[in-house]
């Protein structure tokens, strides 16, 4: 039966059992050939074992099945960048998206360009969308958070503090509704972070990253010590953000070195030794030069 195959995979992928996941994905999906989310999903544990170009084999695969859909062509342009940092490539991907009115996909957009540099083309996407919360099981993040950080990146310091105080206040609200929720302490964490405010953001992303652990979820807890990483990156912590990343880069997982190296909300990181280390460490799969 594929769907019990496909959930036995999806619970091993949450054990942190990748291998035998993407066995029991692969079972199901000869069994299933059409079912576009299956390869998607089996694309995107080949990416977490750091496969990546059988991964763009698998998301190319079940675009050609849904041929309409943004959303799986959207998989390539996440993979490009985790693969070797190719930001043309993942623009050029983009920019060939089909028609769409999903504000999640705006999301990348707005990555993207962030990786680019091109500042005011996320703060125009920003002051257009539709999205009052950027969300799904990795996040929760206002617009005025990401607003607040593009204007940290240009050096606007005045109406940086303005969207992050902003963003801080809608995330305490959350978090008063709910401070059980992960990543509600997550996002705080990181307007705390963009307000130079380290002993809060530090605190708010270690409880993000504890009320949701690996030893609970391998898959998903890794994007929420990702978080913690990026936070102490942003406070200034950078052996430590260090301690945290050199796994999540090197093991299987969501998080790649050379996102990591594409990305400017990292930028601290760069020059720093143990960080320009790491890359000697990858065993990416036939990855292209960059």
């Amino acid at each position: 039966d594929p769907e019990v195959l496909e959930a036995v995979g999806y619970i091993r992928r949450r054990q942190g059992r990748f291998e035998e996941a993407l066995a029991s994905l692969q079972a199901a999906a000869e069994l299933d050939p059409r079912n576009a989310l299956l390869i998607s999903e089996l694309g995107g544990t080949l990416a977490m074992l750091r496969r990546y170009a059988d991964a763009d084999a698998e998301f190319l695969r079940a675009q050609a099945l849904e041929p309409d859909s943004a959303a799986l062509a959207a998989l390539r342009i996440n993979v490009r960048i985790q693969w070797n940092g190719d930001v043309t490539g993942a623009r050029a991907l983009l920019d060939a998206l089909p028609p769409h009115d999903d504000p999640q996909l705006d999301l990348y957009a707005m990555w993207v360009a962030r990786m680019e540099r091109r500042y005011q083309d996320v703060l125009d996407a920003l002051a257009t969308t539709r999205a009052t919360v950027f969300q799904a099981q990795e996040y929760y993040w206002p617009p005025s958070l990401l607003e607040g950080q593009i204007y940290r990146l240009m050096g606007r310091s005045q109406e940086a503090r303005s969207a992050c105080e902003a963003a801080k206040a809608v995330l305490h609200g959350k978090v008063q509704e709910d401070g059980r929720e992960h990543r509600y302490h997550a996002a705080l964490g990181l307007a705390h972070a963009c307000l130079e405010e380290p002993e809060e953001a530090l605190r708010e992303a270690t409880l993000g990253s504890d009320l949701y652990p690996v030893s609970r979820d391998r898959f998903g807890g890794q994007y929420f010590v990702a978080n913690l990483a990026l936070v102490r990156a942003l406070v200034g912590k950078k052996d430590e953000a260090l301690d945290l990343l050199e796994p999540l880069v090197t093991e299987p997982g969501p998080l790649s070195y050379y996102q990591v190296a594409v990305d400017p909300l990292w930028q601290s990181l760069w020059e720093e030794p143990r960080f320009r280390a790491l890359e000697e460490k990858l065993n990416y799969q036939s990855a292209p030069s960059r």
